[in-house]
């Protein structure tokens, strides 16, 4: 009975040591897989740095480039105010220079008027 033991135990040993070798073959393939997916994260994780980085440096030169644009646009709104406000003084000027014009040539019909009646008035006399 003791060598069927012994040799039930050699197998059921023979069974544990192909067992434990399958697991720790398992085992490297897990470790060997937990490396890749680590390296392949590491990667992401760069990938990721590097797009932020590179976003985020066009965000700046966009808000830079919308405050010059914002500058410009107030710049030229000042500019057509001052423009328009010389435009509307030019205009009155021109308007009082006619309503001027419009007296003298109305003083300068009296006169004619005048000069005329005198006329006839020496040629009478």
């Amino acid at each position: 009975m003791l060598p069927h033991a012994k040799e039930a135990n050699d197998m059921h040993a023979g069974e544990v040591y192909g067992e434990k070798a399958i697991l720790v073959t398992e085992v490297k393939e897990l470790e060997n897989r937990l490396l890749s997916l680590s390296d392949e994260r590491d990667k992401s994780l760069s990938v990721l740095d590097e797009m932020r980085q590179t976003l985020e440096a066009r965000q700046s030169v966009a808000q830079e480039l919308m405050r010059a644009a914002e500058q410009e646009k107030l710049e030229k709104e000042n500019s057509a105010r001052n423009a328009l406000a010389e435009q509307e003084a030019i205009m009155v000027k021109v308007v009082e220079e006619s309503k001027i014009l419009r007296q003298e040539a109305d003083l300068n019909s009296k006169l004619r008027e005048f000069l005329m009646d005198r006329v006839r008035i020496v040629d009478t006399l």
